[in-house]
């Protein structure tokens, strides 16, 4: 099977897993005698992205509302990029069992995790811990119960090594696919909290939440993003590069080739530049509602195409050596998302980003984002 018909697959197939597990899901809920609520969650994030260390410095705000009739006198979060720590994360572990040893021989300086360097609300400090055997789960104690109705801001500084491709959160060299990456607090609901940690296989359970994230980078990088870009200026280069494709698509074959070739020395010299001190910054902001996660990949080599269905853009991000072959992905998404949409029910985000991945499991999904 040709990698575009394995992306044809993958955006079909993936979007048939989530409505299984959505009404697996609801299926639950509804048989039991507890009311429905879901807690109020909104995301405020900043993050820059050091591609000489290959980490993540972020700062996250989150507001959350209890909407439970519980009080909650502790909450937990996701620490997911500590399963790349070493072999004794829960990832490893069952990698192993699965007969993977990719990871379990991968150097530490290729390995990954994250860090939280203060955790508060209203600048009184918060306890900590890990949960027993698994540091993907972080529990941390309340100054005060948070009663039904109630709400609190978490503030917290955190780091995040970027691990090599191993898994859905890595870089391979210049090319970074950031999913899992920040502290994401776990879902409380009438079954109590799902402090699941990161599993080998398995799906992610979030609450649906807004969110904000600002990304500051190097300014040559493309990013496809979960969210809505918000900047005119980056908007304008976006544009720039529609054009640009817009005429990769309109030249022969032949001639196509010598422009992807041409673009070889082009993206030698970007990634040169990269690799010295002398790195302009960016800083560009992503807004999301409706979404239970946030993700986003970047790299300077993507060319863009966008597409559209029933007023949602669609993008397509790709690497050049991969163009051709991606020739017919713009229809294959609209067709998707239109086969979906009908059985299913409305696409009701304005935008999806369908982005080449180097993830060496294959197609993954995620909110607005399918790589």
């Amino acid at each position: 099977m040709t990698k575009l018909n394995i992306k044809k697959e993958c955006i079909y197939s993936q979007t048939i897993v989530i409505f299984i597990f959505s009404i697996m899901t609801m299926s639950n809920i509804f048989s039991r005698n507890t009311p429905y609520f879901q807690q109020k969650v909104s995301y405020d994030i900043q993050v820059t992205l050091n591609i000489r260390r290959n980490m993540l410095l972020g700062h996250e705000k989150l507001f959350y509302k209890n909407n439970s009739p519980d009080t909650l006198n502790y909450v937990w979060f996701h620490l997911y990029p500590n399963a790349y720590k070493d072999e004794r994360s829960l990832f490893a572990r069952e990698q192993l069992d699965r007969g993977i040893n990719d990871f379990y021989y991968t150097k530490e300086s290729d390995r990954g995790n994250i860090s939280i360097d203060r955790i508060h609300v209203n600048e009184t400090p918060l306890r900590w811990e890990y949960k027993d055997g698994d540091e993907t789960e972080m529990k941390v104690f309340l100054q005060r119960g948070l009663a039904p109705g109630d709400s609190m801001d978490f503030m917290m500084d955190f780091t995040v090594k970027i691990p090599i491709l191993l898994s859905r959160l890595g870089h391979s060299k210049l090319h970074y696919e950031i999913t899992q990456w920040y502290p994401k607090i776990a879902v409380y609901d009438n079954k109590g909290w799902h402090n699941d940690g990161y599993h080998t296989l398995g799906e992610f359970y979030g609450d649906y939440g807004t969110f904000k994230v600002a990304i500051t980078l190097p300014e040559n990088m493309w990013v496809a993003a979960s969210g809505v870009l918000t900047e005119e200026k980056e908007k304008t280069r976006l544009n720039e590069m529609l054009e640009y494709t817009k005429k990769l698509d309109g030249m022969s074959e032949e001639k196509l080739k010598q422009q992807l070739d041409s673009l070889k020395s082009a993206n030698k010299q970007v990634e040169e530049k990269l690799n010295t001190d002398q790195i302009k910054l960016k800083t560009i902001t992503f807004t999301a509602e409706n979404v239970h996660y946030f993700a986003w990949m970047c790299d300077y080599r993507y060319l863009i195409r966008r597409t559209e269905y029933m007023g949602s853009n669609i993008y397509i991000y790709v690497l050049p050596e991969n163009y051709i072959a991606w020739k017919l992905i713009d229809q294959y998404a609209r067709d998707a998302v239109e086969y979906m949409s009908q059985w299913y029910g409305e696409y009701i985000y304005p935008t999806l980003s369908v982005v080449d991945s180097q993830n060496p499991y294959g197609g993954m999904e995620y909110p607005n984002l399918i790589q």
